[in-house]
């Protein structure tokens, strides 16, 4: 579902084209590979404390900045990078919400 919802997105703001659903699931898991990282150091680490959260923090940062730059690359929106990262974000902090908690 957040797949075909961010796929609307990305074609209401380029006007040009779009992108199609296979290459948004594909940018949105391999951006979830710091969120796994992090889960799997939750497995031997607490992340409920300030260490976990400056990591969690990380994690974030470095998946919305990768998928971002693919989005803004797939489909040509380099002036407007940071617009298409803040859903992204939004959708890598539920995730990482979820491994913390």
């Amino acid at each position: 579902m957040c797949c075909v919802l961010r796929v609307g997105a990305a074609k209401v703001m380029n006007q040009t084209g779009g992108i199609d659903l296979y290459r948004t699931s594909s940018i949105l898991g391999y951006g979830l590979i710091p969120i796994v990282i992090l889960a799997l150091v939750g497995i031997f680490l607490s992340l409920q404390s300030t260490a976990g959260a400056l990591l969690a923090g990380v994690c974030i940062f470095w998946a919305t900045a990768t998928s971002s730059r693919f989005f803004a690359t797939a489909i040509s929106m380099q002036q407007q990078r940071w617009l298409v990262a803040y859903p992204v974000g939004l959708f890598y902090t539920c995730f990482t919400l979820l491994a913390v908690f």
